[in-house]
């Protein structure tokens, strides 16, 4: 009697599940057909972060001195820190080195030189193991025969060495030293070859840009589009669209709300990856953990969209929660 009530209870538990289950589909494809219906967030999903890619792949293969004018601008909020060594020790190259230190004095880096250093060679290694465990974020020397060069017209070339596992400070250091370099040339009236020699072991020269930017790029606009969007799902819904898949229940609601969207941002997230493949992108380690970790970034963003749109009145509401959140998020980059 009792296995026989057992399994009734199953039966009945199992088929209501299904009624779930397919409940739950129904509303799913009924929440992708709005989604889709709606061409401004298709667009905004879609055609920016695809607009992006392309300029970003297109004009990144401008040189950033190219890009450099010789005012100094604002120092940035974090300095990077620059190891450098004067293999030179000559009148130029102590006056490049005057320069340095009037950019520390003006908050734009700080200057770490090896102690008791003996050769040129000596100094590098010592800067590399300074560069290796984090304590500096580039290395600059000036090598031999540095004013020579500069005096006889013959290519005077600084080597310089950057941590290119910070992409944010390689980008910052190689604006300061491509700075100091034109600022140098047209303090002195140097006409001949005088600039940076750029070593980024690991970082590709084919869709450089890309590879420098994809860091911050993808999540942050992964996030920023998944909560924009979900930001308006709740405050806008119209109950009477989907009276025929009654009953039902708010829970129900908000998982199809949230699996339809994030369908949505894993077709973003293959389309924006795919791309900039194709551009040439270069991809450290296993591309699904990297599929896996921008969609754990798109979800956060779904899940705190739809937070915002629960708390919000109207839809003009929500965009303001939105507009708040996106730039508390900037300030805390910042």
């Amino acid at each position: 009697m009792s296995s026989s009530s057992d399994l009734k209870n199953f039966n009945t538990f199992k088929n209501r599940m299904k009624r779930i289950f397919k409940r739950l589909i129904g509303l799913i494809q009924k929440e992708l057909a709005i989604l889709f219906k709606d061409r401004i967030a298709m667009i905004i999903a879609f055609l920016l972060p695809t607009t992006i890619i392309i300029l970003l792949a297109t004009y990144g293969s401008v040189k950033l001195n190219q890009l450099t004018s010789l005012e100094r601008g604002s120092p940035p909020y974090d300095p990077p820190i620059i190891g450098y060594f004067d293999a030179d020790n000559t009148n130029l190259s102590r006056e490049f080195i005057t320069l340095m230190k009037d950019y520390e004095q003006n908050g734009f880096c700080k200057l770490v030189t090896p102690p008791n250093a003996s050769s040129s060679q000596e100094a590098k290694n010592q800067l590399l193991e300074l560069l290796g465990t984090n304590k500096i974020n580039c290395i600059l020397i000036i090598p031999p025969l540095f004013e020579y060069n500069l005096t006889t017209h013959f290519p005077a070339l600084l080597d310089v060495v950057f941590d290119t596992i910070n992409t944010m400070k390689l980008q910052v250091c190689e604006e300061i030293i491509d700075k100091m370099v034109n600022e140098f040339k047209e303090k002195y009236n140097f006409k001949g070859v005088f600039e940076p020699n750029y070593y980024r072991e690991g970082v590709p020269e084919q869709g450089k840009l890309l590879f420098l930017a994809s860091s911050l790029f993808f999540p942050m606009v992964l996030f920023s589009i998944g909560s924009l969007t979900a930001s308006q799902l709740i405050v806008s819904d119209v109950p009477k669209d989907r009276m025929l898949l009654t009953p039902t229940n708010k829970y129900e609601l908000l998982a199809a709300k949230l699996i339809a969207l994030q369908i949505i941002m894993s077709l973003l997230i293959i389309l924006t990856v795919s791309l900039s493949i194709g551009f040439g992108l270069r991809i450290k380690g296993n591309l699904i953990g990297y599929f896996g970790m921008l969609f754990v970034m798109a979800l956060s963003g779904v899940v705190w969209g739809l937070f915002i749109s629960s708390l919000a009145t109207e839809p003009l509401n929500a965009f303001q929660y939105y507009i708040f959140m996106f730039l508390f998020q900037m300030v805390i980059l910042r």
